[in-house]
């Protein structure tokens, strides 16, 4: 009778020969792998000497031994620490997206370690643009690793995932492929000494490449994107974990044979265009400056620093704007930019001249476009952002632009720009402000191109702020969450805008840069600010409002501030001798508000935000003939208006009050708002008149103090009379009169 030993030994003995004939396999093409690069290695390389020895004795053990020496020993390159993007406020720029690191190092090396260690952050990490921490740390995240579970820090506070062992990453989705786990266990290393962490994440990322392959062909989902962010990521990460005796040498071989294959191939086919153009770029370089032993090192760079002289000449402008014209992005890439300067400096290689030029025009881009408060404008598909981050490092790199130190500090150091409003005349942008503190008045003013990459349908919106609080606001994006789908179009389209409706439809979501200077006027002096812009480009139908596009209007928008009083928002809609141009339309000026109560005056249409203690802000219309107010506050129907992102990520979104000032009228009609803000308590608004015709633009405003000011703009430059006073050729004019009647202040605004 058979043992029941035996007989279970020859029952398992076809598993035990395929489990093994299965290993081996997998070992054998891990071992092709490794010699593969080996033979793209430069051997004669200084420091190779016992890799090339080993491999003339066809010692493969030997010779991943050695090159795993070499790397610890090596003092020749800096390595790019750059495993994220970092575009986070304030408050959330420590732990964000699982980067743990307080002020990320341009570079990094296993040596920083006690260095760097103290500015690991240890606390409960935030999400991405999450309100509140989540309840997890970085050894909370990283043990949870041990595990095999994966939190998706990115996508907010949710229950860990299962991934099981080997890891199956599909379960973890987007988060996971993009391999942010990475930095999470190479940090949580640094912290403990623990050796788990090391063999974790060479577990994981050798079970990634037995399934992908070297060439990739078997990765999921954006394959491109993934290999730029592994790109950027691995070197780094790689880097940290040098010095720990759990990094094998046949394991850190094959990572190693994964960058330098399919991995920097895919980076160096064709750019991939707008802002993915860039983080190829980065990849390429990051493996790069890791790996300049091998043959084609040096082809590699001239590619990397191709691809990133063609992003800069297409994408940024030389005044300091992106051709992405949404902050968070634009925010983003610049951070990279910075970077990859940093580390090809930090390597002696040559920097592209366009990179040079303009990394301190960034600074003026960010600082001056910022709100009060220091977060930019939700602009395109992004969120609350500040650039506190990039400015501190453009300060070390400028030490003369104390402005620079002042905004990256909230004016605890430096010194106030002395200029406080600006005109950024390629990317369209100007903020007009009476002073650079977080008390100010500031509008911004969006009168560029749509741009390229997460746009939305916004020219000529404003965003508001007074003594510390955002008032009008742009909506921001709620998520690309398929659970409230109908959103998506509202936060896209004019519908989610401070600019104009006409006869509901919205302006497209367009391909637009710019190619040359803007010409749009600009005028700033101690008593104005004042700016114009025109959208001409129809307005289209959407999943909101059916029809045909019409091609017959064209909105002209000036706003003057008046410093530092308030501001004269005042719209044209003109014809263009297209599609009928002579048939009543519905025009609708929007005011976004932030969520909160309103208050109207249905004598004067006058409407104001009313939160007690707060500032707050008025809206008076110049001219009430044909004019209707409605106030949309969670509206649905006829198409959807009155909502903000809400600080619920289960619920998505909120309603706030939009503010509708509508007029049917044929073209050309002029649409013309006094805004008024008022300081916490403050309740008086000034008296508003129209002067002359309703399509004069002229208006007399007389302020609570008994001061009065007489303005008046056109769409294109004429002889016109402000305040008995006459100015030939000119696009707006102002007079200011002291509570006794004597003129103090003239300006005209000529084209």
């Amino acid at each position: 009778m058979i043992q029941h030993k035996t007989l279970i030994a020859i029952l398992l003995s076809p598993l035990i020969l395929t489990f093994a004939a299965t290993s081996r396999g997998a070992e054998d093409a891990d071992a092709a792998l490794v010699r593969a690069m080996f033979a793209r290695i430069n051997l004669d390389y200084p420091g190779l000497e016992k890799v090339k020895e080993a491999l003339a004795r066809d010692d493969l053990p030997a010779a991943e031994a050695a090159y795993l020496q070499f790397w610890r020993e090596r003092d020749d390159r800096k390595v790019l620490w750059n495993p994220i993007f970092r575009a986070f406020p304030l408050e959330q720029r420590t732990g964000a997206a699982s980067d743990f690191f307080h002020d990320p190092p341009v570079t990094v090396s296993w040596r920083d370690r006690e260095k760097l260690n103290k500015n690991l952050y240890t606390g409960k990490a935030w999400a991405n643009f999450a309100d509140e921490p989540t309840q997890w740390t970085l050894s909370s995240m990283a043990d949870l690793m041990l595990e095999n579970r994966l939190v998706r820090l990115r996508l907010g506070d949710q229950p860990p995932v299962e991934l099981g062992e080997p890891w199956n990453l599909d379960a973890g989705g987007d988060f996971a492929y993009r391999q942010y786990f990475a930095p999470v266990l190479s940090q949580a290393y640094w912290l403990t000494g623990d050796d788990r962490y090391v063999r974790k994440l060479m577990q994981a990322w050798t079970a990634w490449i037995g399934r992908v392959g070297a060439d990739c062909s078997r990765s999921p989902g954006n394959n491109s994107f993934l290999q730029s962010f592994h790109g950027c990521m691995i070197p780094g990460v790689l880097e940290m974990v040098l010095d720990s005796p759990a990094l094998y040498p046949a394991e850190f071989c094959l990572v190693v044979a994964y960058l330098s294959d399919g991995s920097i191939g895919q980076l160096t086919g064709a750019p991939r265009g707008g802002n993915q153009t860039l983080t190829q770029a980065n990849a390429i370089l990051s493996i790069t400056s890791a790996l300049p032993e091998f043959k084609d090192s040096q082809q590699w760079a001239a590619k990397g620093r191709a691809y990133l002289t063609d992003f800069c000449q297409q994408l940024t402008y030389p005044d300091g704007g992106f051709a992405e014209t949404t902050f968070l992005y634009s925010l983003t890439c610049a951070g990279e930019l910075l970077a990859i300067k940093e580390s090809l400096e930090a390597n002696g290689l040559p920097v592209p001249e366009q990179l040079t030029g303009r990394a301190e025009k960034w600074g003026d881009y960010f600082m001056y476009n910022a709100q009060p408060d220091s977060y930019l404008p939700w602009t395109g598909h992004g969120a609350k952002v500040e650039a506190a981050w990039l400015l501190g490092r453009l300060a070390r790199m400028y030490p003369h632009r104390k402005d620079f130190l002042y905004y990256a500090t909230r004016g605890q150091e430096g010194e106030q720009p002395k200029n406080p409003s600006r005109w950024f005349n390629w990317s369209g942008y100007c903020s007009m402000r009476d002073r650079y503190d977080t008390t100010a008045n500031y509008l911004f003013f969006d009168v560029g191109p749509c741009g390229s990459f997460h746009k939305n349908a916004n020219k000529l919106q404003i965003v508001v702020a007074s003594h510390g609080r955002t008032l009008l606001e742009d909506r921001g994006i709620h998520t690309y969450s398929p659970r409230k789908p109908e959103f998506r179009t509202y936060f896209d389209y004019s519908y989610g805008h401070s600019t104009v409706l006409v006869d509901g439809k919205s302006q497209p979501i367009r391909e637009e840069v710019s190619t040359a200077p803007l010409t749009n006027p600009w005028m700033s002096t101690a008593v104005l600010d004042y700016n114009a812009g025109e959208y001409s480009g129809g307005y289209h139908p959407t999943s909101y409002v059916a029809g045909a596009v019409d091609n017959g209007v064209r909105h002209h928008r000036s706003v003057v501030f008046v410093k530092p009083d308030y501001w004269i928002v005042t719209d044209r809609l003109l014809p263009t001798g297209k599609d009928d141009p002579d048939r009543e339309r519905t025009f609708e000026q929007l005011f976004q508000y932030i969520p909160g109560e309103i208050t109207e005056r249905r004598d004067s249409l006058a409407v104001s935000s009313a939160t007690p203690g707060e500032p707050n802000l008025a809206l008076i219309p110049v001219s009430r003939e044909g004019l209707e107010l409605e106030i949309a506050r969670g509206q649905r129907e006829p198409y959807i208006l009155g909502w903000a992102v809400s600080k619920n990520k289960e619920e998505l979104v909120e309603p706030a009050p939009t503010v509708i000032y509508r007029k049917r009228a044929a073209s050309p009609a002029v649409m013309q708002t006094v805004l008024w803000p008022m300081k916490a308590g403050q309740t008086q608004h000034p008296q508003v008149e129209r002067i002359g015709e309703p399509g004069d633009g002229a208006v007399k405003v007389t302020l609570p103090d008994g001061r009065v000011d007489w303005y008046r703009s056109s769409a294109a430059p004429w002889a016109m009379e402000v305040g008995g006073v006459s100015y030939p050729n000119a696009l707006a004019a102002l007079v200011r009169l002291d509570s006794q009647g004597q003129v103090v202040a003239r300006e005209a605004v000529k084209q």
